[in-house]
């Protein structure tokens, strides 16, 4: 049983450090075109 779990912690580790990259990309893409337009 804890193995299983331990290999599906791994997997939603991996899906949430994926969706947490793409979150942050998109801030600072949309950071970079604030400033852009303050400039």
């Amino acid at each position: 049983m804890e193995y299983t779990e331990d290999i599906c912690r791994r997997k939603l580790n991996k899906k949430v450090s994926q969706w947490l990259s793409g979150v942050v990309a998109d801030l600072m893409s949309n950071f970079r075109k604030a400033v852009i337009k303050k400039i």
